[in-house]
């Protein structure tokens, strides 16, 4: 009679472990699928801010295009800067690869996509995040330079602009 009194508590135990590990599992999932769920709004966002800088402000002879000189973020928070990239070429059937690079003594800056490829006559939003680390004090300047550049190290377009912390 003891071993199966024994035998009842071992496995109301084993169901408890069961679904508290299951309860837990079911949370960790939810929190991840959250996160990326966030993530991909970022990211929408940037490409978002970024084509509708370049549709408002890009003239159609621009190879690179950044908008505006300057850029003004609350320490902590993130921002983007929107750019454009135009590939021209005599041959329709023209094809290059483009890298974006942020030269800055910050690593607060991101480009999404850093490598892009463009057929000839195609246009392409590049957003660049600034995140801002929440320690950075109001009032500092930071001179950023923007570049794009082909496969071969050639600079196709170049923008400067200015990071200012409010």
């Amino acid at each position: 009679m003891n071993n199966k009194k024994g035998a009842i508590e071992l496995s109301m135990t084993t169901i408890i472990v069961v679904v508290i590990g299951i309860t837990l599992l079911s949370l960790g999932l939810m929190w991840v699928n959250n996160l990326f769920n966030q993530l991909g709004t970022s990211t929408d966002d940037a490409f978002r801010v970024s084509s509708e800088a370049m549709s408002d402000a890009m003239s159609p002879d621009d190879k690179f295009f950044v908008a505006g000189s300057t850029l003004k973020v609350k320490s902590g928070d993130i921002s983007y800067i929107g750019s454009g990239l135009q590939f021209f070429a005599d041959d329709p059937t023209d094809a290059k690869t483009f890298t974006i690079s942020v030269t800055s003594h910050q690593d607060w800056f991101e480009t999404l996509p850093f490598s892009i490829e463009l057929q000839a006559g195609d246009s392409e939003p590049i957003p660049i995040g600034v995140k801002i680390p929440s320690n950075i004090e109001k009032g500092t300047i930071e001179t950023v330079t923007i570049q794009a550049k082909e496969s071969d190290g050639t600079t196709y377009g170049q923008e400067v602009i200015i990071v200012e912390v409010i």
